[in-house]
């Protein structure tokens, strides 16, 4: 049976929570164990823990925020972000469409245009997931320069031959 470990007061739209921070609506705060505020910031839509750092957004810019006691380590002007991606880089996401990757010290590795508003981004190893109005693409990183990874062609069932009873299955047509 669940229990009530601590309770913080207000009128939230929305919540997300990654570590030790908890983004609720526009306002960003990291959390002790009991629930008390080390330290919070107005404003932001989307953050992401990145060791020792926050990652935070206010859709003008992005910032790296300390942990210890939320002070700016670095800024970068980022339009319109929509989605981060933590991992040994970060990866941004935007409402133009663009995709950055970010080192640690708030440098860009390379930005690409996926051609509409990016609603969320994920990586995996080399490869970076992007998900658009139009669909999803990925991105590949992997020779130190992005390139696009189109889909796989669909897989196509071999042609059926042969004579017997056909039946439908879970998965296709078995005989």
């Amino acid at each position: 049976m669940p229990f009530i470990v601590w309770k913080f007061p207000g009128d939230y739209s929305s919540l997300d929570v990654s570590g030790d921070i908890a983004l609720a609506g526009e306002k960003l705060v990291l959390l002790s164990e009991t629930g008390s505020i080390k330290w919070s910031v107005d404003g932001v839509t989307t953050a992401k823990m990145w060791g020792s750092c926050v990652l935070a957004s206010d859709g003008r810019e992005v910032k790296c925020l300390a942990v210890e006691d939320g002070s700016e380590l670095w800024s970068l002007r980022v339009e319109g972000v929509t989605s981060i991606w933590i991992g040994e880089r970060a990866y941004l996401g935007t409402s133009s469409g663009k995709v950055y990757s970010i080192n640690k010290a708030g440098k860009v590795i390379w930005e690409y245009d996926v051609g509409s508003e990016v609603k969320g981004v994920r990586a995996a190893g080399s490869k970076i997931y992007v998900l658009t109005e139009e669909g999803l693409l990925c991105l590949d990183e992997g020779q130190g320069q992005v390139q696009f990874q189109p889909p796989p062609e669909p897989e196509r069932p071999e042609e059926l031959t042969g004579e017997g009873e056909w039946i439908p299955g879970m998965g296709g047509i078995y005989g």
